[in-house]
């Protein structure tokens, strides 16, 4: 059931995006539904692994950074506390 929802949602959703790109014309060439829907996707894809390669690492190197630093700074607020 929650398949169908999903289903369902992403259809709507991704109607409007389809049609813009079915509408598009390259050289005379307009790329079919299927086609759309495909190149559509292939961004996505590319869009995460983007989001992914230039994000994770830093975020990774923060909480590294978190790990070290946090019971120095739970030292600190103990001293101040007491």
């Amino acid at each position: 059931m929650l398949s169908i929802y999903v289903s369902a949602v992403l259809a709507v959703v991704l109607t409007p995006a389809v049609n813009a790109v079915h509408r598009f014309s390259v050289m005379g060439w307009r790329p079919s539904r299927g086609a759309a829907i495909l190149l559509i996707l292939l961004v996505t894809a590319a869009l995460l692994v983007l989001l992914f390669f230039f994000a994770v690492p830093p975020i990774i190197a923060d909480l590294t950074d978190l790990g070290t630093q946090l019971p120095l700074k739970f030292g600190e607020l103990r001293h101040r506390i007491n």
